[in-house]
């Protein structure tokens, strides 16, 4: 009797040990199946944040590039235009240039009549200087006739007053002219200045 309950005893407390091991293995193979679909989500959900990611890094890059596309636009407009402007100036200076030469020219040949003039004056005067010391020697008629070379001397200095006076205005019309060309130059080198500033920015 005490040797068929210490048998049954042995059996069952075998019995137990085998069923707890296959619990626990049971257990076990659940925790790692557990385990391993926890492992396969969160590798999944990290495969999935990474293409996101790139995606959103992807945007922001093409983003970034478009904009500096139309910023390096804008920018050879405004460099284009500075250039057009600056052109543009370099041809109305040339011009005015041009103008300045030829208005020099003009008073140039101005001041040559106007000493034409004055030596021809010079030459009438001395001839008259001449007549004159003998007047007291001369018939009326001829007394007449020096009387009139005389009013065309006065014809003739007034001539030379205009001439005068039309040097004046022109050396007057020169000088706004010189300003006015050193002026546009003093702006053609500002904005020479600018635009280099910008190229070189």
């Amino acid at each position: 009797m005490d040797t068929i309950l210490l048998i049954i005893i042995v059996l069952l407390t075998g019995v137990g040990f085998l069923l707890g091991y296959i619990v626990r293995k049971l257990i076990a193979t659940r925790s790692i199946s557990s385990a391993e679909a926890k492992a396969e989500h969160i590798l999944q959900d990290a495969k999935q944040k990474e293409k996101e990611i790139l995606l959103d890094a992807k945007d922001k890059a093409l983003s970034l590039i478009d904009q500096a596309k139309k910023d390096e636009e804008a920018r050879r407009k405004d460099l284009s235009h500075a250039q057009q402007r600056l052109e543009n100036r370099e041809s109305l200076f040339d011009q005015k240039l041009l103008d300045l030469e030829n208005k020099n020219a003009q008073l140039t040949n101005k001041h040559n009549q106007i000493q034409k003039v004055k030596d021809e004056i010079v030459k009438i005067r001395e001839q008259q200087l001449e007549k004159l010391e003998k007047i007291a020697g001369l018939s009326q008629e001829q007394a007449k006739n020096v009387l009139l070379e005389n009013m065309e001397i006065r014809s003739k200095d007034d001539l030379l007053n205009r001439l005068r006076k039309l040097d004046e205005v022109a050396s007057y019309e020169w000088d706004k002219k010189a300003k006015s060309m050193l002026s546009l130059a003093m702006e053609r080198c500002a904005s020479s200045h600018a635009v280099e500033t910008t190229t070189t920015s």
